[in-house]
């Protein structure tokens, strides 16, 4: 998860995370690879990039499921 991190969230969507009511201990945990999320943790994560960057969910949940998983994502 802490690919995603690196690769979609910038300081405005972690902070649009925090107001979506995402508490920062989980912020971190996910940020640093600490532990998988529960998916409706994923869930919401994925879908304020999404709402954020103009992105298809599925695909970005796909994306993020890939990085989870360590597999190679073919768009």
């Amino acid at each position: 998860m802490s690919e995603f991190f690196k690769k979609y969230v910038t300081k405005q969507i972690y902070w649009r995370l925090l107001d979506s009511g995402l508490p920062t201990g989980t912020l971190s945990n996910l940020k640093y690879d600490k532990n998988v999320p529960r998916p409706y943790i994923l869930k919401k994560v994925v879908f304020v990039v999404a709402a954020e960057l103009d992105l298809d969910f599925e695909e970005l949940l796909w994306e993020s499921i890939c990085m989870i998983a360590g597999d190679e994502y073919n768009a």
